[in-house]
């Protein structure tokens, strides 16, 4: 069931992000950062409350900055698009998505270990964050259709 749960606030989030990219991102630079970095730290919080390890936003917070490096590259790469009408907006939405997803993943993988966020230094966030992007991922569609 947390698998199923995580899947579930992982793909909802990913969703609203890669809209609130399109919506906001091509109107203004760096307008959508912001809010993207908000809702990520809001999936990081419902994330260890289904594992039961509750943390509160600021906790979320406190670990989503400094590991903000280890996803960033993908973050760039929209930004330095975005501004390109059309494409640029489709391609932010599209990197938002993804990297939301590696981020739940990564988050979800640490959690399932029985690990504290707050324990897991950098090295290992990149190992968890390899293996979030080679993993298979649940079909959320198919659950939330029946």
């Amino acid at each position: 069931m947390k698998t199923i749960n995580s899947a579930m606030v992982i793909s909802a989030t990913a969703m609203t992000e890669a809209t609130t990219a399109a919506l906001l991102g091509s109107a203004t630079m760096i307008g959508d950062e912001a809010a993207i970095t908000a809702m990520t730290a809001g999936m990081i919080v419902a994330l260890s409350r289904i594992h039961d390890k509750p943390l509160s936003l600021d906790d979320a917070m406190k670990w989503l900055l400094p590991n903000m490096g280890i996803f960033i590259a993908s973050r760039a790469f929209a930004m330095s698009v975005k501004w390109i009408p059309i494409a640029g907006t489709v391609a932010n939405a599209s990197i938002t998505f993804a990297a939301t997803q590696v981020i739940g993943w990564t988050v979800f993988l640490i959690f399932k270990d029985d690990k504290e966020l707050s324990d897991v230094g950098a090295k290992e966030v990149k190992v968890y964050k390899d293996k979030a992007e080679k993993m298979k991922k649940p079909d959320v569609h198919k659950w939330a259709s029946k």
